[in-house]
């Protein structure tokens, strides 16, 4: 059973279309449940109605494989070729690769590729079609990208956020955030995996300088200056369900830049009062407005984070 907050930003990925369009009618071929698709427009896509009314429209219809579906990441390579070439502007997809990886996988798509932006759109186009207007409830995906210190995309690149950090300078921070919405919107991305909330205090581990440092209350300011310039204005091309123009991602929750021996993934030493004192300040500041929040894959105090009931359900879902 998906969560209400997974529903959540699954129905509102409704409102996120890409806000440029080619205008091709062979994208892809029209190919399913057309006849099967009732005549009027189901609850779930209405974005008049509440949240919770959608949610309760939606579940009944959604089959297993179709929620399953919708909690497993995609990635773009499924249907396009040579996605990392970035002399490479062939528009051009794979059908059979595409039905595929919708078929399993179709709640969000990795795209941070640094193709030429037309292959890029032409891509991202494909696959929000065939999802909208090939399957059975018609549900766009989310389509991800990086944009840590700037859009990974072949866009503008800021200082790491170590060094942006060094500025002290929270609104210096959103003002360059801001700047990776611009330059992802228009592509039909719609969530970016960003910011990092490790603490820089292992310094063996190989990234810290994706970090705002090892003070937790500066990576609690400049984290949420962040997520305010990710999130805030309104997307092109949406509807009011529509609460930001871009999902920003809180991570790795949490105590993730600790690993033992400095080793990326390693286990992370700690108890509950370190981890409430120390690693979970900069969330509680930086995240309780973000719209997603991505795991750690490590181990704390010797539990899996992916595994971790106490830290996923008795922490985020129920005080978050």
């Amino acid at each position: 059973m998906l969560s209400p907050r997974a529903l959540g930003a699954l129905l509102s990925a409704l409102a996120f279309s890409p806000a440029v369009v080619l205008a091709s009618d062979d994208l892809q071929p029209r190919q399913a449940n057309a006849a099967a698709k009732p005549s009027s427009t189901p609850l779930y896509k209405n974005p008049k109605a509440s949240i919770e009314d959608r949610i309760k429209d939606l579940l009944p219809r959604m089959s297993l494989e179709e929620k399953v579906s919708q909690l497993i990441q995609g990635d773009i390579n499924g249907w396009i070729v040579s996605p990392w070439d970035p002399l490479d502007n062939t528009l051009s997809h794979n059908a059979t690769g595409l039905v595929e990886m919708m078929k399993y996988k179709s709640g969000s798509i990795w795209a941070g590729y640094q193709m030429p932006y037309e292959k890029f759109v032409y891509a991202v186009e494909v696959g929000q079609r065939y999802l909208m207007e090939n399957t059975t409830l018609g549900i766009p995906a989310l389509i991800q990208s990086e944009g840590l210190h700037g859009f990974t995309n072949n866009g503008t690149i800021w200082p790491s956020p170590i060094g942006l950090a060094a500025s002290f300078d929270p609104d210096l921070l959103k003002k360059a955030a801001a700047t990776i919405s611009d330059e992802a919107e228009g592509l039909g991305i719609n969530h970016i995996f960003a910011p990092v909330l490790d603490l820089g205090r292992e310094l063996r581990w190989g990234r810290v300088e994706e970090g705002f440092g090892e003070d937790p209350y500066l990576t609690g300011v400049m984290a949420e200056a962040y997520v305010d310039g990710l999130q805030n204005g309104s997307r092109r091309n949406t509807s009011s369900t529509a609460v930001a123009r871009m999902a920003a991602t809180c991570k790795h929750f949490a105590a993730f830049g600790s690993p033992q021996g400095g080793l990326n993934l390693a286990p992370v030493a700690g108890g509950e009062r370190e981890l409430r004192t120390i690693y979970l300040p900069p969330f509680q500041k930086a995240c309780m407005k973000a719209l997603s929040i991505m795991s750690a894959y490590s181990a704390y105090d010797g539990v899996p984070a992916p595994a971790d009931y106490h830290m996923l359900v008795d922490i985020v879902r129920n005080c978050g």
